[in-house]
């Protein structure tokens, strides 16, 4: 909502039209009351309004993934559709610099490497823009009570069975108490990580499609590793769900004389590295790779 009243101040000087897109996940009886309170502020704001209901159980059912990362990706989809159907070229949501410092401990403590860190993109190939990542989750609550902009509280985010709420609600507060800037302290190691990641993708061949190439290195090359990560990243628009374990998998099928072989990655990519380098293909249709369902042939099959 603070994103949305700053956007409609200052649309005259960005030259933009605004819409509204909802995206109703349905997980919460009171989700509708949600989707009735956007469209009255759309309304007294005199925008234009877009809304879908998404089935979220159903694309954690189709792509074996965890509620928070179905949730995420039908969401995505559905903004891109929205987009489309309202004429926008742009997405804005109001993601934080505390959203980004969560998702910056969240990545260390699962572990990951310096691309890893680069968390929440300011602006994004997809057309997704953040303005309010230079800005506090408390400085933006203290707007909204400051101008009377109205708001809706998602009780699930209090809700401690989820990681990021606990991180969020414990571990962030107790890192406040060494260093109160602590959310601009690891904002501003995403956006140097994410300045490396770009450096890094930059030297990716590219493929075509959903597939990225990735040949072979010629000699030793301790930069492999991040490679594989961008190229990850390119493939599905982020660097989510890749571990330690499936790059060092990678990195002895490319750096080992002869070798051949297939890796199962996470958000449905298989990788393939054959004598002339590393694909990493996204597998759109059917089960993911890997799994029992998916009909082998003496290989995997692509379908």
């Amino acid at each position: 909502m603070v994103l949305l009243h700053l956007l409609v101040e200052i649309r005259g000087a960005l030259g933009v039209d605004l819409a509204v897109g909802h995206v109703d996940h349905g997980l919460r009886k009171a989700s509708a009351k949600d989707a009735e309170f956007v469209a009255r502020q759309a309304a007294a704001l005199g925008l234009p309004y877009f809304e879908r209901r998404v089935d979220v159980r159903a694309h954690m059912e189709k792509t074996r993934t965890s509620m928070e990362t179905a949730a995420r990706e039908v969401r995505y989809d559905t903004l891109a559709a929205l987009a489309i159907e309202s004429g926008a070229d742009r997405i804005a949501t109001g993601h934080t610099a505390t959203d980004q410092a969560e998702t910056v401990l969240m990545r260390i403590l699962r572990g990951t490497g310096p691309l890893g860190l680069a968390g929440i993109e300011a602006v994004t190939v997809a057309g997704i823009v953040r303005p309010l990542l230079c800005a506090t989750a408390t400085e933006v609550r203290t707007h909204a009570s400051d101008r009377g902009i109205q708001v809706r509280n998602d009780p699930s985010n209090s809700d401690p069975r989820h990681f990021r709420n606990r991180v969020r609600m414990d571990l962030l507060p107790r890192l406040r108490t060494e260093n109160p800037r602590i959310d601009f302290v690891l904002a501003d190691l995403a956006q140097d990580a994410a300045t490396l990641s770009r450096a890094v993708a930059d030297t990716l061949a590219t493929g075509s499609g959903n597939q990225t190439l990735l040949p072979r290195p010629e000699s030793q090359d301790p930069l492999l590793p991040y490679r594989i990560r961008a190229a990850f990243e390119r493939v599905t628009g982020a660097p989510l769900g890749l571990s330690r374990t499936h790059l060092d998998a990678i990195v002895r099928l490319m750096t080992t004389p002869g070798a051949t072989g297939e890796v199962h990655l996470p958000r449905r990519v298989l990788a393939r590295v054959d004598r002339h380098g590393l694909s990493l293909q996204s597998i759109v249709d059917g089960p993911p790779p890997g799994s029992s369902s998916r009909k082998r042939d003496g290989r995997q099959k692509i379908t």
